[in-house]
């Protein structure tokens, strides 16, 4: 066999895995302010990059991940955003992650850490 055809035999087992298919997974949030909104475009491209979620539309998710209020800001600029993620026929995992307003990546990192954790153990 010609080598080009094993590397593609290879390929076209790795896509159709279902083992690597990417999971759909909407996101939402609970507030509308200026710091709020800067998660969310965060939290979106963070779930964008990620070869294991997809990003699904209203009602296409399997999983919903929220920013469930508006984030809080401290005076020293010290971030909470509030989370829940969920799917259905399962108890929500609620929690909180924590960065400053210049490091936004970090919280979005978090959630997505804790999003994985969440689809491993349910």
């Amino acid at each position: 066999m010609h080598p080009l055809g094993v590397a593609s035999l290879t390929l076209a087992v790795l896509v159709a895995s279902p083992a690597l298919a990417a999971t759909p997974v909407e996101l939402w949030k609970g507030g509308d302010d200026g710091l709020t909104n800067r998660a969310y475009d965060v939290l979106e491209k963070t779930f964008g990059g990620a070869a294991d979620f997809s990003l699904a539309r209203s009602g296409e998710g399997v999983l919903k991940v929220e920013i469930t209020n508006h984030l809080r800001s401290d005076a020293v600029l010290r971030v909470t955003a509030p989370y829940a993620i969920s799917r259905a026929g399962t108890a929500p995992l609620v929690g909180e992650a924590a960065c400053t307003e210049a490091t936004l990546p970090v919280c979005a990192d978090k959630i997505l850490s804790a999003t994985r954790t969440y689809l491993k153990n349910r």
